[in-house]
C-alpha cells in the first residue's frame, strides 16, 4: 500500500509512520508514506482508532476549540498506544 502525503512532516509525524513499521522518503511533492499490510493495519489500531477513541473519552469534546479537543485525542492515542505495548498488544513490524 502507498499513501503519499502533500504537506511536511514533523519528526513527530514520521516516528508515528515509522514506529508502525511504514517507510517514510522524501519526495519531490513531498513525503511517500509506505505500508505493508501489517504495518497499515498496525497504524489503523494503535493511531487512528485510538485517536477516534481519545474524541469519545473526552467529556469536554464538544465545549473546547478543535486544537484542544486534537491534542487530547493524540495524547490519548499515544498513552494507550504505550501501554498497549507494555503490555505485549499489537505490534507493527518494526514496534519496538
Amino acid at each position: 500500500r502507498r499513501r503519499t502525503l502533500y504537506k511536511p512532516l514533523t519528526g513527530y509525524a514520521t516516528r508515528g509512520y515509522t514506529d508502525k513499521g511504514a517507510t517514510v522518503n522524501r519526495v519531490k511533492q513531498g513525503w511517500c508514506v509506505e505500508f505493508t499490510e501489517e504495518s497499515l493495519r498496525a497504524f489503523y489500531l494503535l493511531d487512528v482508532l485510538l485517536h477516534e477513541l481519545g474524541h469519545h473519552v473526552d467529556e469536554r469534546v464538544w465545549s473546547r476549540d478543535v486544537q484542544s479537543a486534537e491534542r487530547f485525542a493524540e495524547w490519548f492515542a499515544g498513552e494507550r498506544s504505550r501501554l498497549l505495548h507494555e503490555l505485549g498488544g499489537p505490534e507493527g513490524e518494526g514496534s519496538r
